[in-house]
């Protein structure tokens, strides 16, 4: 990708590669969707908001709240499809819609780059990563095609109104995946002129100023707000910055630091629970060689804040997760793109051999991936059913408490606040909450030691069929 647009003629194979490399991602996508069953990222809280909007409930999960862990886009969307188009394979359709824009985007930046154009698209299209983190119910998918359909206005022209657009675009991407945000450096040298930059900008902050209000007006409607995985937290510990990104509430990114400590203490694409994972491996350095030789200044910069942040800056520790790391991956594409078109326009067998190889490292590093994960059963992360025996609980945070609404829709579940001392003051707002189902998994165990000494007794305790045990506490 090169620092600036040029004007191009657009020729008839351009339209035969745009179809070719869509067809190859959509197949890649339609059987890695055909195969997955029920996706393993917070599958239940999607599937929760999407049908409470599809029964006229609203963007809610708790207590009758407005959401705002997520903002309510890509769940609309997702509602107001037909009925046979699961969120998986929307989103499928959305990630599919990347390797396109891609192609557009290098096509545009340097016109002679037709095969570094099919470079950057065919490793969006068939690398396991950008498969396996896009497709699934959640909004990635949405948030990345934002992105490419951000950049590919951004260097359409040097119209104003192509700079607006590009801003809208970019702010919907951000508002929905604010990891995304060190790759909005790309844009920047589309633009051109200041005045385009600004128009951006503006454009930028629009989405995002109205996600901040609506989020506001959730947040100035009571004392407590449940965000995520239910933990309650107070409201007058929010600031303008965590109003708009949730997790930055001091409580959610404790709590969240205390969760992924436990369950994935290292980087994912470094280990998983068998051991090390050398392909990951391989994928990741063969994206990052491509970034330092390629020598664009922009992708350089882009791909290193993105790390960078997520190495040395993230408190949640949800940089843990290998799909946090999404940001980074359409500029992996971007630089396989640059480094071809470099590597191709000199004599040197070494540099084309090397530019093969990290292609190679893209591709093959990434290909373990393309096998969706295990699916897990609902009855792993919820009680036997005979231990519900009344009509409401407050849950303990983590291990996906939107799988008991999804199961015992008859029942109401609300979450619980992450410190003993706000204990008090949450029952006072929900004087319901007499009866607390927790389980061995969890954040809260100061919290359950306090209303064991404060009156709570054990009313009942069960193992589900999968080693995770549950208890039932009472207030008399």
């Amino acid at each position: 990708m090169t620092p600036a647009p040029a004007r191009r003629r657009w020729w008839p194979r351009d339209g035969a590669e745009l179809a070719a490399v869509t067809v190859v991602a959509g197949l890649v996508r339609a059987a890695f969707v055909a195969i997955q069953g029920v996706p393993r990222f917070d599958p239940w809280r999607h599937l929760m908001l999407i049908r409470n909007l599809r029964a006229g409930l609203g963007f809610t999960l708790y207590a009758g709240q407005a959401y705002v862990w997520y903002s309510p886009l890509w769940h609309e969307l997702a509602a107001r499809a037909p009925a046979w188009l699961e969120p998986d394979a929307l989103a499928a359709g959305f990630s599919t819609l990347v390797s396109p824009l891609l192609y557009v985007l290098v096509r545009r930046t340097d016109p002679g780059a037709r095969a570094p154009a099919l470079v950057a698209a065919l490793v969006w299209a068939v690398s396991g990563p950008m498969v396996a983190f896009t497709c699934h119910y959640g909004e990635e998918a949405l948030a990345v095609f934002a992105l490419a359909a951000s950049l590919c206005l951004a260097g359409a022209d040097r119209r104003v109104a192509s700079a607006l657009a590009a801003g809208l675009s970019l702010g919907i991407a951000l508002m929905l995946r604010a990891n995304l945000a060190p790759t909005a450096l790309l844009a920047l040298p589309l633009l051109r002129t200041p005045r385009r930059a600004l128009v951006l900008a503006l454009g930028t902050a629009l989405p995002l100023a109205l996600a901040w209000h609506r989020n506001h007006l959730a947040i100035d409607a009571a004392p407590f707000v449940f965000a995520w995985d239910g933990l309650a937290v107070q409201t007058a510990d929010f600031d303008a910055l965590s109003t708009l990104f949730v997790q930055q509430h001091p409580a959610v990114t404790e709590a969240l630091h205390a969760l992924h400590a436990q369950v994935v203490p290292h980087f994912e694409w470094l280990a998983g629970p068998s051991g090390a994972r050398p392909a990951s491996v391989a994928f990741m350095a063969s994206g990052f060689a491509a970034l330092a030789l390629a020598r664009n200044p922009w992708l350089a910069a882009s791909g290193l804040l993105s790390a960078g942040y997520l190495v040395f800056f993230d408190r949640t520790l949800s940089s843990h997760y290998f799909r946090v790391w999404l940001g980074v991956f359409p500029v992996f594409c971007l630089a396989a793109a640059e480094l071809v078109r470099r590597a191709f326009a000199r004599p040197s067998r070494v540099e084309r051999a090397g530019a093969l190889v990290l292609l190679a490292g893209l591709v093959l590093g990434g290909a373990g991936w393309l096998r969706p994960a295990a699916e897990i059963p609902l009855a792993e992360v919820t009680p036997p059913e005979e231990l519900l025996r009344d009509d409401a609980y407050c849950v303990t945070s983590g291990f996906y408490p939107e799988s008991l609404m999804y199961r015992f829709p008859e029942k109401r579940f609300l979450g619980l606040p992450l410190r003993a001392r706000e204990f008090e003051a949450f029952i006072a707002v929900y004087p319901e909450c007499r009866v607390v189902l927790t389980k061995n998994i969890g954040v809260q165990g100061e919290l359950l030691d306090y209303l064991l000494r404060s009156g709570f007794r054990v009313d009942g305790a069960s193992t589900n069929a999968y080693g995770v045990h549950w208890s039932v506490l009472k207030r008399p």
